[in-house]
Order: structure tokens, then sequence, then C-alpha cells
């Protein structure tokens, strides 16, 4: 959590090199994420992790648990090489959960990784993120994907592949989507904060 997280930086700064944002699928909905304040310790194959004392000493602490998970790699490593998606975490990207009762697509500036309820696209257009949250794709995306108890629908990255998006979308269209999207973002943090 951050406490934890501002805890291990203020004992080492280069904590924060490997400490990572993190989103579950039930943080997203239609043009908002709502940032729970989560983290990952981000120590991919091959790291050095002496180079990280604080987060070293943090994991010792679980050493026994995970290194029962651990098959080659050493035991503070993921199992699986991510090497391949570091730059689209990084990068913006447009997110959705795995499942949701409707389209729910937002646009992620701010570098979250992320569990496995959560997929990507890795695009920074806002247009894009428009026709994605749009009623012809949500009616559409009811065909393509498998629904669940309650009406629930699952997503899984070949319903999104075949998704018909028009191939060419204007600058000005991305400008105007873009300020709609702050618009939706900040009526639902509003929306948010007086339920609270």
């Amino acid at each position: 959590d951050e406490k934890k997280r501002n805890e291990l930086v203020s004992q080492d700064e280069s904590s924060a090199e490997i400490i990572k944002p993190l989103l579950k699928g039930t943080d997203l909905s239609r043009y908002h994420i709502d940032n729970q304040s989560r983290y990952l310790i981000y120590s991919k194959v091959g790291i050095n992790i002496d180079n990280y004392p604080a987060v070293k000493n943090h994991l010792s602490k679980y050493k026994d648990q995970i290194g029962d998970t651990a098959t080659d790699e050493e035991w503070y490593e993921l199992q699986q090489d991510q090497e391949e998606y570091e730059a689209f975490f990084e990068n913006p990207k447009i997110v959705y959960p795995d499942i949701s009762k409707e389209c729910s697509f937002a646009m992620d500036t701010s570098g979250y990784y992320m569990v496995n309820t959560c997929y990507f696209v890795p695009s920074d257009s806002y247009a894009l993120l428009a026709v994605l949250n749009s009623t012809p794709v949500n009616w559409y995306y009811q065909f393509v994907t498998s629904e669940y108890r309650g009406g629930y629908q699952r997503s899984f990255t070949h319903a999104i592949k075949g998704l018909p998006v028009p191939t060419s979308l204007a600058d000005k269209q991305d400008n105007d989507v873009e300020e709609l999207a702050d618009l939706a973002e900040e009526l639902t943090e509003s929306r948010q904060t007086r339920e609270a």
C-alpha cells in the first residue's frame, strides 16, 4: 500500500525505481480510474536486488512464502519475464477490466502496471477511447463476449481485437474527446466525494 511504499522509499530512494502503481479490474469504469494507492514490487528476472536494500529487507520477511513459488528464478524475482510489456505499462494506454456490465474503457497516463483482471490497448488516442465506450460498440460487445451471472460480460483480447473501429480518427476529435474524458473524470470524482 502507499504507506509501505513511502516507508521503503524514505529508507532508500532507489526503491521508487521498482515499486510501481498497480491496477485491478475493479478500479476501472468508463473514462475513470479509481486509484486505490496499491503498488507492486516489480523485481523482474535478472534484477540485482542488492541495489534496493530497503525492498530486499522487506521481501526477506516473506522469503519462505515467496521462495516456495519460485522455479528457476531467484526467490525474489517474478516468475515470468514481463520485459516485453514494460514499455506498454510505462506509456499511455487504454485500460479495461476483464469483467464489467458495460464497455468500461479509461485512459491511463500514470504508468500503471496491472493484475490479470485488467487488459489494455496500447494507444493514447482519446478518439479511440470514445469509440470503445460508445453505445454501438457496447451493443456489439454483448455478442462477442461471454455473459456471466447478473449481466456481466467477460472481456478477453480476442473480443476486443475484433471490434469494428474506424482506421483513421481525426486529431481534432481526439482533442475534443480528451476534454470530455477529463470532464467525465472530474464528475466521477466529485460524485464519489459526495457519496463518501
